[in-house]
C-alpha cells in the first residue's frame, strides 16, 4: 500500500490522507505525505466529510460559505507532521524558533555544501515540524504553506489562499488570478501574526520573485526552504545537515522497533545501514518503509541495497554519495511494486 501511495504521489495524483476515529492526538503521517493536506474525522465528522468532499471535488459543500474547522481553517495546506517520528535537529530548531519570532524579516533553510543535487536532507519536514508546534502555542494565528517547484507557483499559490473563507475576501469568487493575488497580499499587509512557509525555492528565478515579494509581507513571519545556499543579506540562512549517527540510529529505531528495543548487535546492523545510505533522511525513510513492506530483516535489505548499487552504477555515473544513495534506495521501492 506504501508502495502504491508513493508513486501517486511522485505523480502528483490526488492524495488526501484522513486521520480516523481512534487515532492519537498527534497522528503519524509517512514523510512522503508530508506535501498532502489532511482530513481530520476524530472532532467532528461532518464537517471533516463535506472537507474531504471538498478536497475531492473542488467545490465548498459548507452551507453559507462557511470553511472547515480551525484545524484546516487557521493552518493552510500545511503537511501533517511527523509526531514522534521526527528526529533530532534540535540546535537548529531552536535557532529557527528565536528568528521567527523576532519583530521582522525573513529565514531560509538552505543545504550546506557537503549535500548536491536531490534534496531529501529534511528541509520541509523541519519546516513542517516548527510550524505547527507555534501555530499550536499561539504564536502565529494564520499558518500558510506554499511549494514554489516551480517559479509561476508562487502567483498562483498567493492567489489560491483568497479560498479561506474565514479571510473574508469578496474576489474569492472572480476568476481573475491577479485580482485574487492582490487581494491576498493586501490581507496579509494589514494583519500581523501569521507565519508563511515558502517551500522548495530552489530556482534562481523563483529566488529572485520571493526576494521581490518580501518588502510587501514585513507585518508577518516567512521562512523559506531552498537548496541555494546565497541570498540577500536581509535573508538568514541556517544550513541543515544530513542526520548525525545517533539521530539515524534514533529515526531508524523509531521507525522498525516500535513495540521493543533493538539489542546492540541489532542497533550495529542500523548503523551500518544508515552509514550505507549516506545518513540522508529521506533515504533512511525510504529504507524503513520498504523494510516494514516487504517484512525483511535490516542485513537482507542491506544486501539488496548492494547489489541494487552495483547495477545502478553500471549504468550511471555517480559521484556523490548522497545522490546515489537517494537514489538506489528509490529505485529498490518502486521495484518492489
Amino acid at each position: 500500500m506504501q508502495g502504491a501511495l508513493r508513486l501517486a504521489v511522485r505523480d502528483k495524483r490526488p492524495v488526501i490522507p484522513v486521520v480516523l476515529q481512534g487515532a492519537p492526538s498527534t497522528p503519524e503521517i509517512p514523510m512522503f505525505l508530508g506535501n498532502r493536506t489532511w482530513v481530520d474525522l476524530r472532532s467532528d465528522e461532518t464537517t471533516g466529510l463535506k472537507n474531504l468532499l471538498w478536497g475531492i471535488t473542488g467545490e465548498n459543500p459548507h452551507e453559507g460559505g462557511v470553511g472547515p474547522s480551525r484545524a484546516l481553517g487557521r493552518v493552510h495546506h500545511l503537511p501533517a507532521r511527523m509526531g514522534e517520528l521526527f528526529t533530532g535537529r534540535e540546535d537548529l530548531r531552536d535557532s529557527l524558533r528565536i528568528r521567527l519570532l523576532a519583530p521582522s524579516g525573513a529565514t531560509a533553510i538552505s543545504q550546506t555544501p557537503a549535500v548536491h543535487g536531490m534534496g531529501g536532507v529534511g528541509k520541509t519536514q523541519l519546516a513542517v515540524e516548527l510550524a505547527w508546534e507555534l501555530w499550536e502555542n499561539g504564536h502565529f494565528q494564520e499558518v500558510f504553506f506554499l511549494k514554489l517547484e516551480e517559479s509561476q507557483a508562487l502567483d498562483q499559490g498567493l492567489a489560491q489562499l483568497v479560498e479561506a473563507n474565514h479571510l473574508n475576501l469578496p474576489e474569492q469568487n472572480t476568476p481573475d488570478q491577479e485580482a485574487r493575488q492582490n487581494a491576498v497580499l493586501g490581507w496579509l499587509q494589514s494583519h500581523d501574526r501569521w507565519l508563511m512557509i515558502l517551500d522548495n525555492v530552489d530556482e534562481l528565478k523563483t529566488q529572485q520573485l520571493v526576494l521581490d515579494l518580501l518588502p510587501s509581507l514585513h507585518r508577518g513571519r516567512v521562512l523559506i526552504t531552498t537548496r541555494i545556499q546565497r541570498w540577500r543579506n536581509d535573508v538568514q540562512t541556517e544550513a541543515l545537515d544530513l542526520f548525525t549517527k545517533s539521530e539515524a540510529l534514533d529515526f531508524l529505531t523509531k521507525s522498525l522497533y516500535s513495540k521493543e528495543a533493538p539489542t546492540e548487535d541489532e542497533k550495529l546492523e542500523l548503523i551500518a545501514m544508515a552509514e550505507k545510505l549516506g545518513r540522508l533522511p529521506l533515504a533512511l525513510e525510504l529504507a524503513a518503509a520498504y523494510i516494514t513492506f516487504q517484512n525483511l530483516t535490516v542485513i537482507d535489505y542491506a544486501k539488496d541495497w548492494d547489489q541494487a548499487r552495483e547495477d545502478f552504477l553500471r549504468f550511471n555515473d555517480v559521484s556523490v554519495r548522497a545522490d546515489m544513495s537517494l537514489a538506489v534506495t528509490w529505485q529498490r521501492s518502486v521495484t518492489a511494486l
